[in-house]
This record gives structure tokens, C-alpha cells and sequence, in this order.
């Protein structure tokens, strides 16, 4: 979903107009949706609605930093180089 990837960005970068454009979706969007009497689309419209009413725009996505160590530095012992790499 967009706003999962791209919420917490969005909101770092435009603040209150952010969450002004989620309360549209909130309020607009999803009532539109809800119209429809889809039942395929309910379970989006709950991920959208819990997405923006729970605040998970203010969460940061995992994969989004770097890791602070290299896993293969740790998982790796420390040994002398293969020999069996020679020309």
C-alpha cells in the first residue's frame, strides 16, 4: 500500500498537509468506497482506515535505515583467506 511506504516521508517532509490529505481519504475517499456495498473492498478499506486512525504514518518502515552493522561482519568468523584462490 502507498501510504505504508511513502506516509512516513510525506509526513517528515509536508507536516499538517499530510494529515489534511488523510482526512480526506478518511472522510471522502472511504465513504465513497463504503458506497459501493463492495464486500472485496473491505478489507482495504479497514487497512486505510486503521493505517490513518492508528498513526502508523509516524512509524518509520523497516528497511529504511541502514543497518548500523553489516550482518556479514558478525556471522562471519574471523579466519585466514582460502589458499585455493591462487592463478
Amino acid at each position: 500500500m502507498f501510504p505504508q511506504t511513502a506516509g512516513f516521508v510525506l509526513f517528515r517532509k509536508y507536516k499538517s498537509q499530510f494529515t489534511k490529505m488523510l482526512h480526506i481519504i478518511l472522510n471522502d475517499f472511504l465513504n465513497a468506497l463504503r458506497e459501493r456495498e463492495d464486500s472485496e473492498l473491505n478489507p482495504i478499506i479497514l487497512e486505510i482506515q486503521s493505517y490513518i486512525e492508528d498513526n502508523k504514518f509516524l512509524q518509520e518502515p523497516e528497511g529504511r535505515s541502514l543497518q548500523g552493522q553489516l550482518l556479514s561482519s558478525v556471522m562471519v568468523p574471523e579466519s585466514e583467506p582460502s589458499r585455493g584462490y591462487y592463478y
